[in-house]
């Protein structure tokens, strides 16, 4: 897959993530999806230091409107996975809480 560039303050982590991903087996399109979307989401709040805040993290989980319970679910709890990975990096980020699936 030819992958587009991703361009917000983790963009390098999201590539070394997902090549990670990749290389122990798994398919990069489903990662790569949420993985864009969290890249626009800390593009349109102007995150400029690679920290991802309590605000910034309730403000993620929110349920869009339109949203299905699943989309819901699989957007919060992939990303997290993200958050475990750059916290583990030493980043300062608030990990989210798992949502359940209704």
């Amino acid at each position: 897959m030819n992958r587009p560039k991703f361009t917000c303050i983790f963009a390098n982590e999201m590539n070394i993530y997902l090549d990670y991903k990749v290389s122990s087996g798994y398919q990069e399109k489903s990662f790569y999806t949420h993985l864009r979307c969290f890249d626009r989401f800390c593009i349109e709040h102007a995150l400029s230091t690679p920290a991802f805040t309590r605000e910034l993290a309730d403000e993620w989980t929110k349920k869009r409107e339109n949203e299905s319970n699943t989309t819901h679910y699989s957007r919060i709890n992939g990303i997290k996975q993200f958050l475990i990975y750059l916290s583990k990096k030493g980043y300062n980020v608030f990990v989210t809480r798992d949502i359940s699936f209704r």
